[in-house]
């Protein structure tokens, strides 16, 4: 009878064969899946490449019986890997595509993810402990002391994934409780993102038809049949900031019926998402099989949203995280206007348009005379209520910045009356008639992108004040 650790070996090798083959199959998915796992975007390339080859070369050292102890470490150490990733992830409410297999297979984690690598890790621990695991005719007698062997690896990555899970929660409460404190200073510890994520802003909104937990269809058609934009609330049964973000939403649901239609995208029990819509106030939930909805807009994570114009296109990036959440719909109902069809913005990469208005004091300033370092150019209008919010906060970053930190360009539609007081270190532009943002495709404020030091756009655009500032300290 075969030993249990050649059967490992044997598992071991197929899986890893399969995961590294396919992700070397699908390099770009690959390096999608390392980054949306929360690795900055300058790792992404390199581990979405190295991953594959250590997923291949482990393989192959599993089916090498003298190699098979090297290729259980390997193992090991490949898994325990995995297992901290997923458990941070999870533990952010963020429910990533893994791309475990490439195009074989790839959906977002969750606990059957976690549960399925410690197992895994278990038969790696056996392989390193049995070694080859020959044919032995005295594995019964070994087998309990094997089997415990094994069984203590995986309670050991096991008692891993249950530090991570807790440790990232901890963190988390305790950015809440700084941005509790900080909160008279408009400080968003915990809400990021995702610059330019999602689909181009002008690009067709992707069509979806979903049950609900009020058992009736909840489309995109349906949902634009109200003649007004239409936010899409992407959340999770497992994501605690989605809970927490969900009494906001119904309120907004009720304070801007006029302005908007609000509409929360989840997945999971539908018995479940049924009691948070009746907690919540919420007329329905749209219940996706898993987060195939959120996936055809871009993004894989919770909570996130996205505006969508009333003729079906997409109006902003996609923002992430709950107080960016929060920050865009009380913006989409107040400050975002429909841009000019002949004016959809640049995309990253392009030439910026150029900027040559008057500064405060009457002189003229050109955003050509700032290249050789980045600039964020940020839109603004004196009486936006989200610009007054933020003022505070972006007079400390500009008196503060470092020599990383971009230059600051501010183009306001206000009159140099009006900004009185705003006291920024950075220069303040002033564009009367709008034409500066109507070149950006800038439909709002506070909105804002980078331009590098070629005179290039770097970042999709960052609309609101929480997206700003993040981009501001990116």
């Amino acid at each position: 009878m075969a030993d249990g650790a050649g059967v490992a070996r044997l598992v071991l090798a197929l899986v890893f064969l399969v995961a590294g083959w396919a992700k070397l199959s699908d390099r770009p998915g690959s390096q999608r899946a390392v980054a949306d796992f929360g690795f900055p975007e300058s790792l992404a390339r390199p581990i979405g490449i190295l991953l594959p080859i250590a997923e291949l070369a482990t393989a192959i050292a599993l089916l090498v019986s003298a190699w098979s102890r090297v290729g259980g470490a390997s193992a090991v150490a490949l898994l325990a890997f995995f297992v901290v990733a997923i458990s941070a992830s999870l533990a952010r409410g963020q429910r990533p595509g893994c791309n475990c297999f490439g195009q074989v297979h790839s959906a977002p984690i969750g606990p059957k993810t976690l549960a399925r690598n410690i197992v895994l890790a278990a038969g790696a621990v056996l392989v390193v402990v049995e070694g080859p695991g020959n044919f032995i005719s005295s594995w019964i007698d070994r087998g309990s002391a094997t089997l415990w062997v094994a069984v203590g690896g995986g309670v050991a990555i096991a008692g891993l994934a249950w530090f991570v899970l807790n440790l990232t929660a901890q963190q988390g409460k305790l950015l809440e409780r700084i941005d509790a404190l900080e909160e008279g200073r408009g400080h968003d510890a915990h809400a990021h993102h995702a610059h330019g994520s999602g689909l181009p802003v002008g690009e067709t909104a992707p069509a979806f038809s979903l049950p609900s937990t009020s058992g009736e269809t909840v489309s995109l058609d349906g949902l634009l049949a109200r003649g007004r934009p239409v936010v899409l609330v992407f959340a999770s049964q497992e994501c605690q900031a989605c809970t927490e973000v969900l009494p906001d939403v119904a309120r907004w649901q009720r304070e801007y019926d006029d302005a908007l239609t609000i509409a929360v995208l989840s997945g999971g029990d539908p018995d479940i998402n049924k009691a948070k819509a009746v907690d919540n106030g919420l007329a329905t939930i749209a219940l996706q099989r898993t987060d195939e909805v959120a996936k055809a807009y871009g993004y894989m994570g919770t909570p996130g949203a996205v505006v969508v114009w009333s003729d079906g296109t997409i109006a902003t990036p996609v923002v992430a995280g709950s107080d960016a959440v929060r920050d865009l719909i009380p913006h989409a109902a107040t400050d975002l206007h429909r841009p000019s069809p002949s004016s959809p913005g640049p995309e990253v990469g392009d030439d910026a348009p150029p900027i040559e208005l008057p500064d405060l004091g009457g002189r003229t300033v050109s955003l050509a005379d700032l290249r050789g370092a980045s600039t964020l150019v940020l839109f603004w209008r004196q009486s936006c209520g989200y610009c007054a919010g933020m003022l505070d906060e972006l007079r400390e970053w500009d008196r503060s910045r470092s020599n990383g930190a971009p230059q600051l360009l501010v183009v306001s539609t206000s009159t140099a009356a009006e900004h009185e007081g705003m006291d920024l270190v950075s220069p303040v532009v002033l564009d009367a008639r709008g034409e500066a943002m109507a070149a950006y495709g800038a439909n709002g404020t506070p909105i804002g992108l980078l331009v590098d030091g070629d005179g290039r756009v770097a970042s999709g655009l960052a609309v609101g004040a929480v997206a700003v500032m993040e981009l501001a300290r990116s």
